[in-house]
């Protein structure tokens, strides 16, 4: 897996290169069930030493507030120091994760049998499944979460992409139903901005609505995408289009700013929002963009 930092004009700066062993390709989430995959080093901001992570997989996470990485790995997520030391797992495996920095929890949706969400302590411990196992029978149930994706943390809300359901569910910390956010079809993340919501689907349609749900609408004309992230400083929004090998640049109205093109598939993008950069995950490699 390749990574290189570049500066926020997308050129390259500092620049350290990752691969698997023999070269082997990598599925376009850039995982490799055959080789370990190492981190050779990330952001001298942010990993003081080079960094070795074995058997890591899409998605990863970093934890801003201690500096942790929380990286998927099949039934458990694994734990890292930013030094690549491995602390321990999350006992069970995740989709995808948010930090409660004030209530020290963590929340983390899961599709592996267990569809719904997971709460735990920051130390790891589990302290409730919240959702339903998988059958033929709560597949039908409009009760139930089927094959929840990307979840996110706005006004003490959670906001968790029901991808097969075609909805966003919208619950509170304690994992209480509030309401839902639908129709959207097939959502697999979401950013929020100034009580905007803006999602991406399977099929790369982008839709936005008002976080209580009403007004749903396409975000803006001819863009495709499946993942989208807000940038924490100029409140940009960022797509990733697959289509186009490109990442486009939208403002919170939907108005068109421009867009940068890679040699390569975009797949997804997380920031780091206070070490300022931004991972981008391609069909077979990996880049970190750096903000100096």
């Amino acid at each position: 897996m390749h990574f290189q930092v570049l500066s926020p004009l997308f050129k390259p700066c500092i620049v350290q290169l990752g691969l698997t062993e023999n070269n082997t390709p990598l599925d376009r989430f850039g995982r490799s069930n055959i080789y370990e995959r190492r981190l050779l080093e990330l952001i001298n901001r942010f990993i003081a030493e080079p960094l070795q992570i074995p058997e890591s997989e899409f998605p990863s996470i970093f934890d801003e507030e201690k500096n942790e990485i929380y990286i998927s790995c099949g039934k458990k997520t694994k734990v890292y120091d930013s030094k690549g030391k491995k602390k321990g797992n999350l006992p069970l495996g995740t989709v995808s994760i948010a930090f409660d920095y004030e209530r020290n929890l963590i929340y983390g949706t899961c599709s592996t049998g267990w569809h719904g969400m997971y709460i735990f302590r920051r130390d790891g411990s589990l302290i409730e499944m919240i959702g339903n196992p998988i059958d033929k029978k709560s597949q039908l149930d409009p009760n139930h979460f089927y094959m929840p994706a990307e979840i996110k943390i706005y006004q003490d809300k959670l906001f968790i992409c029901d991808c097969q359901n075609d909805r966003i569910q919208v619950l509170d910390k304690s994992g209480r139903l509030l309401y839902h956010i639908a129709p959207i079809r097939s959502p697999v993340s979401i950013a929020i901005e100034a009580d905007q919501i803006i999602v991406c689907s399977l099929q790369l349609k982008v839709t936005t609505a008002s976080v209580d749900g009403k007004n749903i609408r396409p975000f803006s004309e001819n863009i495709e995408g499946i993942s989208v992230e807000i940038h924490p400083i100029t409140k940009e929004v960022l797509i990733t289009s697959p289509i186009g090998d490109s990442i486009e640049f939208f403002n919170i109205k939907g108005e068109y700013l421009r867009s940068v093109r890679f040699n390569g598939q975009p797949c997804y993008l997380s920031f780091h929002r206070k070490n300022g950069f931004v991972l981008v995950v391609f069909d077979n490699f990996t880049r970190i963009y750096q903000e100096l």
